[in-house]
């Protein structure tokens, strides 16, 4: 229903600051439910996971305007992790039966991984 209101995509401009706000903020309760529960079948999820509200709009989001709610750093947070679920299952599905541990591939890959959830846990404190 989300994507078929355009939900993923920009605000249009005409539109005032609290209606741009509720508009996101549905986004992207309908991006977390439907990432969770792709996340907890092991399916993919049916929204596209580049999408711009999510990828660039949410941390943006947040902070400037007077109609954020005091719920919706812990829904930017929850985004977060649902596109760190989505790199995860990214990196395990493109693992192979040939890379091997002395490749180096899987643990720098999951190092990278590691180091991501560091790097969201520093940027969820600074929205603070």
């Amino acid at each position: 229903m989300g994507l078929e209101l355009k939900l993923h995509e920009p605000p249009p401009p005409e539109l005032d600051e609290r209606e741009k706000s509720n508009r996101i903020r549905t986004w992207l309760n309908c991006f977390c439910v439907d990432g969770a529960h792709a996340t907890a079948f092991g399916k993919l999820p049916m929204s596209s996971l580049d999408d711009f509200v999510s990828r660039s709009a949410c941390f943006d989001w947040y902070g400037p305007t007077q109609y954020n709610l005091p719920f919706d750093l812990q829904l930017v947070a929850y985004v977060d992790i649902i596109l760190l679920m989505a790199e995860f299952r990214k990196v395990v599905r493109n693992l192979d039966s040939k890379s091997t541990p002395a490749e180096g591939s899987v643990d720098v890959r999951f190092l990278f991984l590691s180091l991501s959830v560091y790097s969201c846990n520093i940027d969820i404190r600074r929205l603070i």
